[in-house]
């Protein structure tokens, strides 16, 4: 792994991770679209008519959001964008949850949980938190050569084996724990709950 440095292997692994979990959750919602539109109106946090132009464009954001992070465009800026939506996302869990409602979480992707808990919250922390990560370390590229050199910097994260394993590893990791945080925390609210009720 001469000549990688390992912030170069974070920033890879960020961009495919998000890119990919980002384009997921599009082609979820996409391929389910009425049923996207009910539940995203089914937060209840604006007006029905706005939150149906919000479901419908919402789609279309994350795939460009994906496209962005896949092919390493403007990286600074699209992680921003995540972290801004993703405390949107985090803010409509939090007044459903503090209204006691229990909604399912419309997700899609590769977080569809059934209803939004304390662990949709704790997955878009995670989430939140890989893309400021990504926002410290992603360089800024605007020109198309600049793109170019840098695929070809990535491309050589998969030349040696030893690379590829870590690449392989984080990516894993990456996913593992936002499975992980989300169904912890959900286990442990309906142990709870199933305690109360005995």
């Amino acid at each position: 792994m001469s000549g990688i440095h390992a912030s170069d292997i974070i920033v890879f692994v960020l961009q495919l991770y998000l890119g990919f979990f980002f384009l997921l959750s599009a082609l979820g919602k996409l391929l389910n679209l009425n049923r996207f539109i009910e539940g995203a109106i089914n937060y209840r946090i604006l007006p029905d008519s706005v939150m149906n132009v919000f479901a419908l464009a919402l789609p279309v954001v994350e795939i460009l959001i994906s496209i962005s992070f896949i092919v390493g465009f403007i990286l600074p800026i699209t992680n921003l964008f995540v972290i801004l939506l993703l405390l949107i996302f985090n803010l409509a869990v939090l007044v459903n949850l503090r209204r006691g409602r229990q909604i399912s979480c419309s997700c899609y992707g590769l977080s569809d949980s059934e209803t939004v808990s304390w662990g949709t919250i704790s997955r878009n922390i995670f989430l939140t938190l890989l893309a400021l990560l990504g926002v410290l370390l992603s360089p800024m590229i605007l020109l198309p050569e600049d793109l170019f050199f840098r695929w070809q910097e990535n491309i050589t994260l998969f030349s040696s084996l030893t690379s590829v394993v870590v690449l392989f590893l984080l990516l894993v990791f990456c996913y593992v724990v936002t499975q992980m945080l989300e169904r912890a925390v959900y286990t442990h609210n309906l142990v709870r709950s199933l305690q109360k009720h005995a």
